[in-house]
C-alpha cells in the first residue's frame, strides 16, 4: 500500500491520478465500515464537499499538474472508533506491510489506544505527576536542565518527546493497575504445585526462617540501666511494625530505624537445634511473623522474628510461600497485561485495518 499514482486521465503531463479517485472510495470505505449507514441520506453537494476535503479542488489538482509537480494523495489504511488514520501518520510507503498485527502494534495505533482506554477508565495523569518523575531522574544522575537535555539529545530524543514517553508509561501502568490487576490471581494451590515441580526450591525440612535485628550494647552501655532501657524500647517498637505488618508503618519508621543504627540480620531456615541455645530459647515458641522480647545477648540487644517454616513433610509457609506467591502473580500479569494491550484493547475500541 502507498499512495497511488499512474496515468492520469488528462494524460502524463496531467496527471490527475486513478488513484485519487480509488482513495476517496478508500475514504468512504472507512465510513462505511463504521456503521455510518446515514451516509445515504447526504446530499449529493455534501459528499461533493468531503471528496474536496479529502482530495482537493479540481483547480488545485490541475495547478499541481501544470507545475510538474507529482500529484500524491495520502490514503485512509485504518481507523479507531470511526477515527481514520492515514498512511502518511503512520510513515508507510508501497512496500510497507500493512496487516491487522502490524497496524495494531504501531506506536501511533497504541499511543491512542492507551489514550482511550484512560479516558473510558476515568484516568487522568497530571503533568506535575511527569514534572516530579523527570525532576527525579535529574537528582539521580546528578543533572541541571541543560545537563538533562544534553543526555536526552545524546539518546535521541527531545525533552518533549520523552516527556511524552514518559506519560504513556505512567499512563500505561496506572491502565494495568486499574483494568487487569484486579484480574489476576493466584491460588495457594498453584504455590505448592510450583514448590512440587521444583523441589530445589524447598527448605531442609523440620525447619523456621529467622531475622535478627539488633543494637550495639557494649559493656558501658550494659552497665547503664536506663541505656539498655532505650535500645529495648527502640527494639519493641520495630516489633510492634513488623507484626502489624503494615508497609506504610515500615516506611516510616525505616530512616528512625537506620539512624539508630539498627542492624539486621538474614538467618536463613534453622533448627533449633543447630543454633545457639539462647537465640533457640529466644524463638521457641514463637509462631510465624511474631518477635521475641527484646533480650540482652552478648554485647548486643535483640529481638527476633520467625518469618515462616517448611515443616517435617514439607509444606512450606510464610515468608517464602508469599514470596513465590508474588513472584507468580507478577509474571501472570506481566502475560495477562501483554494480551490486554495486543487483543482486548484493539477490539474494545474497534480496530479496522483497511485492506
Amino acid at each position: 500500500m502507498g499512495f497511488f499514482s499512474g496515468a492520469g486521465i488528462l494524460g502524463l503531463d496531467k496527471l490527475v491520478t486513478f488513484g485519487a479517485l480509488l482513495d476517496c472510495c478508500r475514504f468512504f470505505t472507512i465510513i462505511w465500515r463504521s456503521s455510518l449507514s446515514s451516509l445515504s441520506k447526504v446530499p449529493s453537494f455534501l459528499v461533493l464537499v468531503l471528496f474536496v476535503l479529502v482530495a482537493g479542488s479540481p483547480a488545485s489538482l490541475l495547478a499541481e499538474a501544470d507545475s510538474g509537480k507529482r500529484f500524491r494523495l495520502d490514503q485512509i489504511v485504518a481507523s479507531i472508533e470511526d477515527e481514520p488514520i492515514s498512511s502518511s501518520e503512520l510513515k508507510t510507503s508501497k512496500t510497507d506491510k500493512l496487516d491487522f498485527d502490524s497496524v495494531k502494534n504501531s506506536k501511533l495505533v497504541q499511543s491512542r489506544l492507551l489514550e482511550k482506554e484512560a479516558k473510558a477508565l476515568g484516568i487522568v495523569i497530571d503533568s506535575k505527576v511527569v514534572d516530579s518523575y523527570l525532576k527525579q531522574v535529574k537528582k539521580q544522575n546528578g543533572l541541571d536542565s541543560a545537563g538533562f537535555r544534553e543526555l536526552l539529545s545524546q539518546q535521541g530524543y527531545t525533552e518533549k518527546n520523552y516527556r511524552a514517553e514518559v506519560r504513556g508509561e505512567i499512563l500505561k501502568n496506572q491502565i494495568i493497575a486499574a483494568a487487569v490487576r484486579p484480574k489476576v490471581k493466584v491460588s495457594d494451590q498453584e504455590v505448592d504445585r510450583y514448590f512440587e515441580e521444583n523441589i530445589d526450591d524447598i527448605p531442609e525440612r523440620g525447619t523456621v526462617s529467622v531475622l535478627r535485628f539488633d543494637l550495639v550494647c557494649d559493656e558501658s552501655c550494659q552497665s547503664s540501666e536506663a541505656k539498655v532501657a532505650e535500645k529495648k524500647k527502640t527494639l519493641s517498637k520495630l516489633g510492634s511494625v513488623l507484626v502489624s505488618g503494615e508497609p506504610k508503618d515500615l516506611a516510616k519508621v525505616q530512616a528512625e530505624f537506620t539512624k539508630k543504627r539498627v542492624r539486621q540480620t538474614d538467618l536463613g531456615y534453622v533448627k533449633a537445634s543447630e543454633i545457639k541455645t539462647e537465640i533457640a530459647e529466644t524463638i521457641s515458641g514463637l509462631s510465624e511473623g511474631e518477635v521475641s522480647d527484646p533480650k540482652v545477648l552478648g554485647s548486643k540487644v535483640s529481638i527476633f522474628q520467625v518469618t515462616g517454616s517448611c515443616s517435617e513433610d514439607g509444606k512450606v509457609s510464610g515468608a517464602l510461600f508469599n514470596e513465590v506467591k508474588f513472584r507468580l502473580m507478577r509474571e501472570k500479569l506481566v502475560e495477562e497485561s501483554k494480551e490486554y494491550f495486543a487483543s482486548e484493547l484493539p477490539k474494545k475500541h474497534n480496530v479496522v485495518v483497511v485492506q
